[in-house]
């Protein structure tokens, strides 16, 4: 989930416009209301008072600029007066600590896992993967918070670099930790920190820790 696209413009890409294709009106708008869902949480933020706009509203604007992959302003603009702007749903999202996204998106990862386990779809022991991604950036990087520099690729030589962590359920990847890098330097300590999530008590218990 990033909140600038490669320029550094405002954009709302959690790329789930990937899912979205080959699906039906049907599997779409049910895919649409399970992603609603997820993402609520993470709007943790006070609306200012007499806000001519609701949460909800944001969180549409927030959904749809998603699964289109596109500009948060292109997209109000299509959605017409029922939206704010791109740029103050960005401003709000903005003021949230990112301690607080990160404690929102474990909560999220922790309540599918035990669902995921009470339909006792967890088999052991489970492969984990650990992944690096770079999201390449072609902005003005020095003004851009978490940008690093990286492998040349398509022209940049820097991007958002994160960390994640998946298992393999019924033939599908299951992320169940993400973590944002500042330097290359965090990568040793990130991975320790993943792998220590991973032992943790809520997602394998104690005796299910043959990873």
């Amino acid at each position: 989930m990033h909140w600038h696209n490669h320029y550094g413009q405002p954009t709302l890409a959690i790329d789930f416009d990937v899912y979205m294709k080959g699906l039906d009106r049907r599997k779409k708008n049910k895919l649409a209301r399970f992603i609603e869902k997820q993402l609520e949480p993470f709007l943790m933020y006070d609306l200012k008072e007499r806000s001519v706009y609701s949460k909800q509203e944001h969180l549409k604007l927030l959904l749809s600029a998603s699964i289109l992959n596109g500009f948060a302003t292109g997209v109000s603009n299509a959605l017409g007066d029922s939206s704010p702007t791109g740029e103050t749903l960005l401003s709000y999202i903005k003021t949230q600590k990112e301690e607080m996204l990160k404690s929102a998106f474990d909560r999220r990862v922790n309540e599918n896992v035990r669902r995921l386990r009470r339909q006792r779809r967890f088999g052991m022991p489970l492969p984990v993967a650990v992944d690096l991604h770079d999201v390449m950036y072609y902005g003005d990087h020095d003004s851009t918070p978490m940008i690093i520099g990286t492998k040349h690729t398509d022209g940049s030589n820097y991007a958002f670099e994160y960390l994640s962590a998946s298992v393999l359920v019924d033939g599908e990847r299951l992320i169940i930790a993400v973590l944002s890098l500042k330097t290359k330097k965090d990568i040793p300590s990130c991975t320790a920190q993943i792998i220590r999530k991973l032992r943790g008590p809520t997602i394998f218990a104690p005796s299910e820790r043959e990873l």
